[in-house]
């Protein structure tokens, strides 16, 4: 059998505070094959970002990735930054959550779009010109030539993102991470970009890492979900199967409180509580104290994921009652 193009075994991300060790990621194991789109969702906090900057080897100084990484064959945790950055843009990329930040306002748009192009594929500075600006054209910048030669500054939030997933597909990588890749678009451009998206799996047969809390968004391009909540993947599984028949009363309760048009006219279900403090967290399982079907067990144990169906993981002991 072989490898996974992405294969996460038993990571864990803990962040060194003054008040303590953050455990923000914890026994993570996810393997993602080519041109497929796993959709990563949760609440703020759930881990879900902090996971993916770690496969790309971009934590905060105060935090530490223990377990395996493997990237299409070879391990990414402990790399050198010399021989991550051979790797980051060229054959995986990220769009990161925060896109007004992501770029850098000292140079212009162009610049930092050709220098990828020049650098990773060897292209000259006119072919590289050509190429990013095709890019920017097609991800939906207004008037992109004439705002190509601007600095970040002139760019609206909505165009930082666009610009930003252009950047990410100019090496056409084998692995795109997209985090909340359409925050600040309106419905219409977050048509445009998934759509886009979509081509660029059926063009290339890579894979997009959805991280989103937009569940909308999941049920429409992923082929697979993984639902976190307190740093650990509680349920994975077919995106269609999980919003059909979630089996972890977390899944369940996230789609009880978003809005559904198969669901007109019926009530929204808050989730009771706020998700526990990652330096104080309680015994047992995460979730515990929040979910309605707790019985003794969830309270002492912590239910590790396991198959619970044919191509179905959930970490409930309710599955094992």
């Amino acid at each position: 059998m072989t490898e996974p193009l992405l294969a996460i075994a038993g990571l864990n991300v803990r962040f060194a505070t003054p008040d303590g060790e953050v455990p923000a990621v914890r026994d993570v194991n996810l393997a993602i094959e080519p041109g497929e789109c796993v959709g990563i969702v949760g609440e703020s906090g759930s881990g879900k970002t902090q996971a993916f900057l770690a496969v790309m080897g971009l934590l905060a100084a105060n935090g530490r990735a223990s377990g395996s990484v493997r990237f299409e064959g070879g391990e990414l945790l402990g790399r050198d930054r010399a021989s991550l950055d051979r790797i980051r843009g060229r054959r995986l990329a990220m769009v990161f959550q925060d896109p007004m930040t992501s770029l850098n306002p000292y140079l212009t748009v162009s610049r930092q779009m050709t220098e990828v192009l020049m650098v990773h594929q060897g292209l000259d500075e006119r072919a590289a010109r050509a190429e990013a600006l095709r890019l920017l054209d097609r991800v939906g910048i207004p008037d992109a030539a004439q705002r190509f030669d601007h600095y970040p500054h002139a760019y609206s939030g909505g165009m930082h993102q666009r610009a930003m997933l252009a950047m990410a597909l100019l090496c056409r990588p084998a692995l795109l991470i997209a985090d909340e890749p359409t925050t600040a678009l309106d419905v219409t451009v977050q048509a445009q970009i998934l759509a886009l998206l979509a081509e660029l799996r059926h063009e290339t047969n890579a894979a997009i890492v959805l991280i989103t809390h937009d569940l909308g968004v999941i049920a429409g391009l992923a082929d697979r979900v993984g639902v976190m909540y307190a740093g650990a993947l509680v349920e994975l599984g077919p995106a269609a199967a999980v919003f059909a028949n979630p089996r972890h009363p977390y899944t369940r309760a996230l789609l009880g409180s978003t809005v559904r048009l198969d669901r007109a006219g019926g009530d929204l279900v808050a989730i009771d509580g706020q998700p526990p403090n990652p330096l104080r967290l309680p015994t047992g399982c995460a979730f515990h104290d929040r979910c309605p079907q707790t019985f003794a067990r969830c309270s002492s144990e912590w239910p590790a994921l396991r198959d619970v169906a044919p191509a179905r993981a959930a970490a409930c002991h309710l599955d094992s009652a």
